[in-house]
């Protein structure tokens, strides 16, 4: 999201237009995408790297990418199914309808494009996602776009309202042996698509004076692209924990470096002679080859001893400080280490369930942000759908889209075994309502084909 001081009715031409788009673009390339930048490279984070000081040493920094592994699997909890979109309406014709809706969404990759824009959210706090079409086509497309390279640009007013949104990415052009490098900016209103040009290689620059761009009528009657925030602060998944993320890697370094740096402590070699200095290198070459110390003295009456003189890590405190920062880390991102010893014991249902109500908590705050989002996105869709009047049309025409209900569901380990002994005594008794205990099984995904 980026505010500028501009309303709706001060880009009444494409000049006025395009300088808001060139104020956007500098806010988010200086404000903006440096930020989101350093949280996909903490995503992203190798396992480890090597550098080199300047005694010619090699330390080697061990990472273990907690970040990855929150945004991963809040991704997965959250929307790894695809929400169920349906109507209230209990009329069969508009029930139908619905049908040929989500047939339409499932041809065109909709679940693949929402799930990357959720995992954008998770990482970065905010995805976007671009309905659009090609040519002569009757039918939407869906793509996800990197949130590093998109924006949604909105007045100033106490609830914002959107003006514009804009995306880009690189251009190459090779004329012979020249070669052309430039951004290409697209540029949405509710109405029309502008597609410019930069000036510059190294980022989308505008040219004031003469612009050269392109303007196209979408049809999608509102902007084409919806932002879908992660949660109402505009913040990843591993956001609150970084911290505790880099104190976490430190310490394991801490260790790693304690254990492999003992060789080269010092060490005090008690009552042996070790010669002049070609055998005391003598003596150093065998002890790095061979990691063998022999010790001899000619006075015997004397005590000899050799050992490394260091300062080694409390392992056991050093362990117990790792867990504590673990612990700290998957309970304020409320994404359990389900791999933990912790997890794994108590798997009751009573007691699985209170493990993971945090987890469900995070997923019920996602969908506070992503529902609205989500049914912008279908709305846009169906307006393309009723311009072009192609077939799918012919089988949506009518569909109340103010009856749409978003339902989520949720991948979460249960404890199966535990609940089918339940559902047979309730049976036994019964007082089983087969629809609504079915859909506690976490194998059973649609109870009505289950039961039809």
């Amino acid at each position: 999201m980026i505010k500028l001081n501009v309303s709706k009715k001060d880009l009444n031409d494409d000049a006025s237009l395009l300088k808001a788009l060139g104020m956007a673009l500098n806010t988010h390339i200086y404000g903006v995408q440096g930020d989101l930048d350093e949280k996909v490279q903490r995503y992203e984070g190798e396992s480890s790297v090597t550098t080199t000081d300047s005694n010619n040493e090699t330390t080697t920094e061990y990472k273990v990418n907690k970040a990855k592994y929150i945004s991963d699997m809040a991704t997965e909890l959250f929307i790894g199914t695809l929400p169920d979109i349906r109507t209230i309406s209990k009329v069969q014709a508009e029930l139908k309808r619905m049908e040929a809706f989500n047939n339409f969404l499932n041809r065109n990759d909709f679940d693949n494009e929402l799930f990357i824009t959720g995992h954008n959210g998770s990482i970065t706090g905010d995805g976007f996602m671009l309905a659009y079409s090609e040519d002569g086509e009757t039918e939407p497309r869906f793509a996800s776009c990197d949130p590093r390279f998109s924006n949604i640009v909105y007045d100033c007013f106490i609830k914002p309202h959107p003006l514009f949104a804009f995306t880009y990415n690189v251009q190459v052009e090779k004329s012979g042996s020249e070669q052309k490098t430039y951004y290409r900016i697209y540029c949405y209103t509710d109405k029309y698509m502008f597609t410019v040009d930069s000036l510059s290689a190294q980022f989308p620059e505008l040219n004031w004076y003469n612009p050269n761009f392109t303007k196209i009528e979408h049809h999608f009657g509102d902007i084409p692209m919806v932002e879908f925030p992660n949660n109402d602060r505009f913040a990843g998944d591993f956001d609150p924990v970084t911290g505790y993320i880099d104190a976490y890697n430190a310490l394991l370094n801490g260790r790693i470096t304690n254990i492999n740096q003992a060789i080269a402590n010092l060490l005090m070699i008690k009552n042996v002679d070790i010669g002049d200095s070609s055998k005391f290198a003598d003596l150093v070459a065998l002890l790095k080859e061979h990691h063998i110390l022999p010790i001899k003295s000619d006075a015997v009456d004397f005590d000899t001893d050799a050992k490394f003189l260091s300062n080694p890590i409390d392992q056991s405190q050093a362990q117990t400080l790792a867990d504590e920062l673990n612990y700290a880390i998957h309970l304020v991102s409320r994404v359990p280490d389900f791999g933990s010893d912790s997890f794994s014991q108590s798997v009751g249902e009573p007691a699985l369930r209170l493990k993971l109500k945090p987890f469900l908590d995070l997923a019920k705050e996602k969908e506070r942000c992503f529902t609205p989002a989500l049914k912008k996105i279908i709305k846009l869709a169906y307006a393309f759908l009723e311009y072009g009047k192609g077939k799918v049309f012919s089988k949506v025409s009518g569909v109340d889209l103010d009856q749409l209900d978003i339902s989520y569901s949720h991948d979460l380990p249960s404890n199966d075994q535990n609940m089918v002994t339940q559902i047979v005594n309730l049976n036994s008794a019964n007082m089983l309502n087969p629809r609504i205990a079915l859909g506690q099984l976490s194998w059973i995904k649609n109870v009505d084909e289950y039961l039809a």
